[in-house]
């Protein structure tokens, strides 16, 4: 992933940025959030090429004992 920052306007509701903020720190929140977003989109293109593999025809490999 690109090392590259950009600013942007986050909405989110007042308790969760309190939270992070107990939790972390306000001087760390944006690493903390960069870091929850990062595994979130980890997480989320797991499940898509987990979907996309399960639509996959089968394929017969000689030798194997496919069924």
């Amino acid at each position: 992933m690109s090392h590259a920052t950009t600013r942007a306007h986050l909405v989110a509701p007042k308790a969760l940025i309190e939270e992070v903020d107990r939790l972390v720190g306000p001087r760390r929140r944006s690493e903390f959030i960069t870091d929850a977003v990062t595994e979130k989109l980890e997480r989320e293109n797991r499940i898509r090429a987990v979907r996309a593999a399960m639509t996959l025809p089968a394929v017969e490999e000689p030798g194997l004992g496919n069924c």
